[in-house]
């Protein structure tokens, strides 16, 4: 079969809106208005799921950075349908315990911990304001692979019968990162750094 690349495009959203970095404020269901100054993230093995269940997987990490526009090109996709896209957020243990890598992996990309020797795996910046809270700069740094506190986690997303020939849209919908249960208030942690 003939093949070509599956190019993901990850888009930020609020709301079902697309996300303006450094210019937009949203209201998150605590009251809280906040801005989006930085959204990088890791994903890696990004598996391509065939209609006759074959896959094609890439064990690649890749660092997204969606401040500005971001795609992902994964080579070896075959032309016909597919059925499912899955990857995972994160960078997996043997990774980490490996220690700073070169390329996507490379400390100088600021998604390295040295005091915790582990990596970043998502970083979410701004600033926020609230009732009673005056306008201050929040940081949102997750890692940490060791149970019970593993924060990589899989996404699939079934593109039954979807040609690969065009780009694959992920809505990184951040309105549930603010709204999720439980909920979780930005304004009493607006520094957060999760290494475990």
């Amino acid at each position: 079969a003939q093949q070509g690349a599956l190019r993901l495009q990850f888009q930020p959203t609020f709301n079902g809106q697309r996300v303006a970095f450094d210019s937009t404020t949203y209201q998150t269901t605590s009251g809280a208005r906040i801005t989006f100054s930085m959204l990088k993230f890791y994903v890696s093995g990004i598996t391509i799921h065939g209609m006759d269940s074959s896959s094609i997987s890439t064990s690649d990490h890749v660092l997204v950075d969606v401040t500005e526009p971001h795609e992902v090109d994964v080579p070896g996709a075959p032309w016909g349908r597919g059925r499912a896209v899955s990857f995972t957020i994160g960078v997996d243990s043997i990774v980490n315990e490996q220690g700073p890598r070169e390329g996507a992996l490379d400390p100088r990309n600021g998604m390295y911990w040295t005091w915790a020797t582990g990596y970043i795996f998502l970083k979410l910046e701004g600033t926020l304001e609230a009732p009673g809270v005056a306008r201050r700069v929040y940081e949102i740094h997750v890692g940490g692979y060791k149970a019970p506190y593993r924060n990589t986690f899989s996404v699939t997303l079934p593109v039954e019968g979807r040609s690969w020939r065009e780009p694959l849209i992920v809505d990184v919908a951040l309105d549930r990162f603010f709204d999720a249960e439980p909920a979780f208030d930005i304004t009493k942690r607006p520094s957060v750094t999760d290494a475990r």
